[in-house]
């Protein structure tokens, strides 16, 4: 192969762990080393959408919980917490 084939496959592998998709690595390679303030602005925007995920994350995380705690602390084994929170129609 190319060098420039292999640096390109070293690129996208590393962006892809940085959690950016083929589309926006193509983009980014199509932007190129001259423009570091579009590459920096993709890579906020990107961030920002990973806190975000993360933000999600961590209140789904906090209602299992919840409903695990719930769970365990019921007296009666005939309704579950997490079931109910499931069928309810909210």
């Amino acid at each position: 192969y190319p060098v420039k084939a292999a640096e390109n496959i070293t690129f996208i592998k590393r962006a892809q762990r940085l959690g950016f998709s083929l589309k926006e690595i193509s983009e980014l390679l199509k932007i190129g080393d001259g423009h570091c303030d579009d590459v920096r602005t993709r890579a906020e925007i990107k961030r920002n959408k990973i806190d975000a995920q993360i933000r999600d994350l961590r209140s789904l995380r906090d209602t299992l919980d919840l409903l695990i705690y719930e769970c365990k602390s019921g007296k009666d084994g005939a309704h579950c917490p997490i079931v109910e929170t499931l069928l309810s129609k909210e």
